[in-house]
């Protein structure tokens, strides 16, 4: 087995263990908009990292995709002002049914 292919398969089973501890730990409390981008994140970075490896895409749209994605997990929605305030109340959780 190369390097290549233990990063691999390292990436997949990051992408596994988020989505069952994501799932895991919010089945009570809901999942907001944060853990929506926590878990786009937890999908996306090993995906582009395992397409870079394979020569499926070239530099230039890595360092893109890499950027994009850095600013999105780091935007805000508009609904907290700087001192971390909530502006309004925020219904929009999604909830496990039992």
């Amino acid at each position: 087995m190369t390097a290549k292919n233990a990063v691999e398969i390292v990436s997949v089973g990051v992408m596994a263990v988020a989505m069952c501890a994501i799932l895991w730990t919010r089945r009570e409390r809901g999942i907001g908009w944060r853990v929506i981008q926590f878990t786009a994140v937890s999908l996306a970075l090993p995906t582009i990292l395992i397409l870079s490896l394979e020569g499926s895409i070239s530099s230039e749209v890595t360092g893109t995709l890499l950027g994009a994605i850095v600013g999105y997990f780091f935007s805000r929605d508009g609904k907290d002002d700087l001192s971390g305030n909530k502006k309004e109340k925020d219904d929009s959780q999604v909830r496990f049914s039992k």
